[in-house]
């Protein structure tokens, strides 16, 4: 059994660091026609990292969760995204951190890079890991393209990156961190006036907090069911 796992991850192993080799010899001038699209900047709101070196089970479990495809199409990464719609994989093993799907594809593909400047995607997919679609900006540089988008909190109304964008929001069942779905908020709205229940019993009940309960039953959220 230990052999069949040990075969197992050395094919892994193999499969991830003949990718990069293939795709090593397009990395330059990606970089180049990237940056000179100058299109849609996309950065998660959070602190930047340093992405760390990479084991070979690190590359393996990064080639295993996205499929390369057309040199010009997105490549999404298949795992659950974050709570701001971006693909992340822990490297380092069990002690190890959560870093950007995008930024490792970035180290991987085109090279180390100065982790204070936001990996910027042309496409404008949050989970697109194609390093065709990447190019580096400032933090500035992101902030103005992400405020004329509609995606800064000054955006208001129509120029609201949700009115936009609504595709691209991670609402109801497709939040990563729901606990509720259109069934349950139906079942919630329609037996609260009948039941005479406490708003806390039936937050009891869903495993979820009051507070969430009445912003369900008021409709300040999950406005869409």
């Amino acid at each position: 059994m230990q052999n069949r796992e040990r075969c197992g991850d050395d094919l892994k192993t193999l499969v991830a660091i003949s990718a990069c080799v293939i795709l090593s010899a397009f990395a330059p001038c990606v970089l180049q026609e990237a940056n000179a699209n100058n299109q849609s900047c996309v950065n998660m709101p959070i602190a930047k990292k340093e992405i760390p070196t990479l084991s070979d089970k690190d590359k393996a479990r990064f080639f295993s969760n996205f499929q390369i495809g057309e040199i010009d199409q997105c490549w999404n990464w298949q795992l659950a995204p974050s709570e701001f719609g971006y693909g992340f994989l822990k490297v380092g093993g069990r002690n190890g951190k959560n870093y950007l799907a995008h930024r490792i594809s970035y180290s991987i593909f085109i090279g180390a890079f100065d982790w204070t400047l936001c990996v910027c995607h042309t496409c404008d997919n949050r989970m697109c890991v194609n390093p065709k679609h990447f190019f580096l900006g400032t933090e500035t540089d992101n902030n103005k393209d992400r405020h004329a988008k509609g995606r800064s909190g000054a955006a208001r109304g129509a120029n609201a990156f949700a009115t936009l964008h609504p595709e691209r929001m991670c609402r109801g069942v497709n939040h990563v961190r729901a606990k509720l779905n259109d069934e349950k908020v139906r079942e919630i709205r329609l037996a609260y006036p009948l039941s005479g229940d406490s708003l806390e019993s039936i937050a009891a009940q869903y495993g979820v907090s009051k507070k969430t309960i009445f912003n369900v039953i008021h409709r300040r959220i999950w406005k869409h069911v």
